[in-house]
């Protein structure tokens, strides 16, 4: 079955505050909806790759957002170009992101396919 609830985070500032936030919400979806039904991801372009530095987060953090991704349909991608421009190399980003070419178009690509954008 497709997931009916499809959710899209774009957060670009270096704010842990908007990563909880988005970490909520995807919780409190999946509360409410079901796993099954939720499908979450998570935009990270211009200045918030940083927030996905090994060691940035904290244990709890990492480990609560490694979870969700592994159990769940949710996903975190980390825009190349902005690594490049923040000089960070993929090796320092914790294991569980994915590089994509460009996070203005993955943004566009999830909201072509059916994505609800949302800003934390």
């Amino acid at each position: 079955m497709e997931s009916q609830y499809k959710v899209l985070f774009h957060i670009d500032k270096f704010d842990i505050e908007a990563l909880n936030i988005a970490f909520k919400n995807t919780n409190n979806l999946i509360n409410d909806k079901g796993t099954s039904s939720v499908q979450a991801a998570l935009v990270v372009n211009y200045l918030a790759p940083k927030l996905f530095l090994k060691n940035t987060l904290g244990k709890e953090m990492t480990d609560n957002l490694a979870k969700l991704i592994k159990n769940k349909n949710v996903s975190i991608f980390i825009c190349n170009n902005s690594l490049k421009n923040l000089k960070i190399s993929r090796e320092e980003l914790l294991t569980f992101c994915e590089v994509v070419p460009a996070g203005i178009t993955k943004i566009i690509e999830l909201q072509n396919n059916g994505f609800a954008y949302v800003k934390p």
